[in-house]
């Protein structure tokens, strides 16, 4: 079966209800994984939410939430597994989506999109395993020059987080004493950290990217600020945050 058979299976099998996902989840879906194939399995490709709109038909709003739940970091966090990496980058002075497909987490997951013993879940079970081993031959050994690069980026992440904990601390210390909202609060503040998780140091990573990290440390203070004087309620301090970071 070829590319052009294999694009939008979903709609081709017209097997709706083997699939948990509603139609633009699937459409999507099929879009990631063909797209990844096209641009090739061992690197990360860019494209923009407009182009991607022209391409399916989906709404950017309804792009940026499934795009988030498929990366494990959505309201579903249990419908995924981070199988899709998702990132930010400039290029010619444009701002573009990057996309990454974990063909073998995917393919883990499989059974949470797709209804287990159905034609439509072998069709894709068998793409995606194919998929999957093809991309691991696609992966080539970091060069030495990739190490130290990587090396770099995460020193510099690591740096960054040191001072958004400084200044996540300085904030508190702030409230605590009054300076934010000009009384002092009856519930006070202790110190703490901000604890990353590897796809949260990943995103700030990609804003990384696109802002500086003077930017990024102010835009965390006015955000926190925003959080102490009980202007928004986040269930998730960062998650939040680096959400707004990666919507510019």
């Amino acid at each position: 079966m070829d590319d052009k058979e294999n694009l939008q299976l979903s709609n081709i099998l017209k097997h709706i209800e083997n699939f948990y996902l509603d139609n633009d989840q699937r459409t999507l879906l099929d879009w990631l994984i063909w797209a990844q194939k096209r641009f090739g399995l061992g690197t990360p490709f860019r494209h923009s939410l407009k182009q991607i709109e022209k391409e399916t038909g989906v709404k950017r709003k309804k792009q940026e939430k499934t795009f988030t739940e498929f990366s494990g970091n959505g309201e579903k966090q249990e419908k995924s597994n981070g199988w899709l990496e998702l990132g930010r980058t400039q290029f010619e002075r444009r701002l573009y989506s990057t996309f990454f497909i974990n063909y073998m987490l995917l393919h883990e997951c499989l059974m949470q999109y797709i209804a287990l013993g159905t034609a439509t879940f072998e069709m894709y079970d068998e793409q995606i395993r194919q998929l999957a081993e093809d991309q691991k031959k696609a992966q080539k050994p970091e060069t030495r020059r990739q190490q130290q690069e990587r090396k770099e980026r995460e020193r510099k992440v690591n740096d960054l987080i040191q001072r958004l904990n400084a200044t996540f601390n300085e904030r508190r210390r702030m409230y605590n004493n009054g300076d934010l909202t000009g009384e002092i609060p009856t519930r006070k503040y202790s110190e703490s950290s901000l604890s990353f998780n590897k796809t949260q140091k990943r995103k700030l990573a990609n804003a990384m990217n696109v802002y500086n990290q003077n930017d990024i440390n102010y835009a965390f203070l006015a955000y926190y600020d925003k959080v102490l004087k009980d202007k928004i309620h986040p269930e998730d301090i960062l998650n939040l945050f680096l959400s707004k970071n990666e919507d510019g």
